[in-house]
């Protein structure tokens, strides 16, 4: 293709700041995004929010919950790692609608919708109508953004505030208005709020800027944030102290927050049982999100005159996406200790740089211009035709892992996930509870979480003790749940009803229910009589 051509492709200003002469959205394109966001962005973070039962991490995370409930504040601690920022977004969810697994995950589901919109809404007057759907879309219908917005866990409120933080940051660099370093700065005191791994998306967001901008360039950015910046540099310190510190109630919290950075590199480089190979990040996002596999390369694009103007008005930012995520893939698979949560962290900004390629592909689909020839017309049907086909396997491989196999093995998501045996324990249990307010369940499994949120409402009926012989217990307990492992000790006896399960990847246990004093529902002993 000759360089006129590609000229007349991009456009007079591909090589120029875009954002001088900013799109404009009539009201009839802010209806479409309005309906596009609902149906792409809210509505698979909250269809069949059941679907999943609880994980362990997510019932421990409830427990913080009512820890911070009873103090006024959350406790931090450095051995719980993760940051209080999430916590009081869960306190406000089940304050306000009950501790149903709907509002419990709430926070996760907002702050998904936030992190599909918050880049939207930061270029709005930058980016076409069609590159701001195209990167709503990749990110709303995202195969790890959804799971992990269904999930009561830090990982996507981590991503909602890197996003808004890497945002900022671009159009700080890029355009050198203070707020955008001031707002950026913001976004890094919520993300060290939430979850120590900000130090790894910040120093890929680092090395992104500088390649992207230039080192000259990007010293001179950082040198007049610092000097310039003071009040967003206090601000963004004194948010840490007070999330940290519980509204300025607890100072011990502040010093918590220093004594993470320790452990969690410590936990990075000691094997706790779950180092993976260097590989493992690439083989989940390959199984989960090929769609985005393309991004890997984008920024090569950007690094030449061609590919530049092939890019379009908005190359630097599709550079800077693409590079930031490919970095952060790098610099996590660098680290043994490997969970599937992290995906998320690279497979925002890829989405994003995605949804702009995309976005590029259809506009010069519909760009009517005499100086391209029928050929190069076809060529670019073929962009587009190629765009739409990766947008379809993003929502294909999206409804895969979110509905088809919402959990489990084939989910490469899914980490020692409870299993659907759980449930049918549960089910079996209430009622045995309910007909029965004198007697007890003894919790004897190891990894019993998240048995106390499902059977919250009988937690006065509740023992937890791990042990091989139940016998002497039987006179004050009526229900057992016995680890697998002694199995063989339960007593042979004609009252004693036993049921193996698997509750999890890690768990698997016995269902004892002694039938000579427990009644079932409609009144009876278990037995009969």
């Amino acid at each position: 293709m000759s360089e006129a051509t590609i000229s007349a492709l991009a456009g007079q200003h591909a090589e120029s700041t875009p954002g001088i002469d900013s799109p404009t959205h009539s009201l009839r394109s802010i209806m479409v995004l309005v309906g596009i966001i609902v149906l792409a962005v809210l509505l698979p973070r909250m269809l069949f929010i059941e679907l999943r039962p609880l994980h362990h991490d997510e019932s421990v995370n409830f427990h913080f919950v009512q820890e911070t409930f009873r103090k006024g504040y959350y406790p931090y601690s450095h051995l719980n790692y993760h940051g209080p920022l999430y916590f009081y977004m869960l306190v406000g969810f089940v304050s306000l609608l009950g501790d149903s697994v709907l509002s419990f995950r709430g926070a996760s589901i907002l702050s998904g919708v936030f992190a599909c919109l918050l880049p939207a809404l930061l270029f709005w007057k930058r980016w076409s109508v069609r590159e701001i759907l195209c990167v709503v879309l990749f990110l709303g219908v995202s195969a790890s953004g959804v799971f992990h917005s269904r999930y009561a866990i830090h990982e996507i409120l981590l991503l909602a505030c890197s996003l808004g933080m890497a945002s900022l940051a671009f159009r700080f660099f890029d355009e050198g208005k203070l707020l955008f370093g001031g707002g950026a700065a913001l976004f890094a005191a919520l993300c060290f709020a939430t979850k120590e791994t900000t130090l790894v998306v910040g120093f890929g967001l680092f090395l992104s800027c500088y390649l992207v901008f230039g080192f000259r360039s990007a010293t001179r950015k950082i040198f007049e944030l610092v000097g310039n910046g003071k009040r967003w540099i206090f601000l963004s310190g004194l948010l840490v102290i007070i999330i940290f510190s519980g509204g300025l109630q607890w100072s011990g919290g502040v010093r918590e927050f220093a004594l993470a950075f320790a452990q969690w590199i410590s936990r990075g480089v000691e094997d706790h049982g779950h180092f993976k190979p260097w590989h493992y990040y690439l083989k989940v996002f390959y199984q989960t999100e090929p769609a985005l596999l393309p991004a890997l390369l984008l920024f090569v694009l950007g690094t030449f005159r061609h590919g530049r103007a092939f890019l379009g008005a908005n190359w630097k930012g599709i550079t800077f996406f693409s590079l930031f995520g490919t970095l952060l893939l790098g610099l996590h698979s660098a680290i043994p200790y490997k969970m599937p949560w992290i995906v998320v962290q690279w497979t925002g900004p890829l989405a994003v740089a995605t949804g702009l390629f995309v976005g590029r592909l259809l506009e010069l689909w519909s760009t009517r211009s005499t100086s391209i020839v029928a050929r190069e017309s076809f060529l670019r049907g073929i962009g587009a035709l190629f765009g739409v086909l990766l947008l379809a396997a993003q929502l294909g491989f999206g409804v895969e892992y979110n509905f088809r196999i919402p959990y489990g093995s084939k989910n490469p998501f899914s980490y020692v996930h409870t299993g659907p045996d759980f449930i049918t324990v549960m089910e079996r249990i209430k009622p045995l509870l309910k007909n029965n307010p004198n007697e007890k369940l003894l919790v004897g499994v190891n990894a019993y979480w998240p048995i106390p949120y499902y059977l919250r409402d009988y937690a006065s009926q509740l023992g937890y003790q791990v042990t091989s012989d139940i016998g002497p217990l039987r006179k004050s307990y009526g229900v057992f749940l016995v680890e697998k492992e002694f199995g063989n000790a339960i007593p042979k006896d004609k009252c004693l009803e036993s049921k193996y399960y698997r509750l999890s990847d890690v768990e698997e246990t016995y269902l004892v229910v002694d039938r000579c004093r427990m009644k079932t529902p409609d009144g009876e002993n278990s037995n009969g009589k």
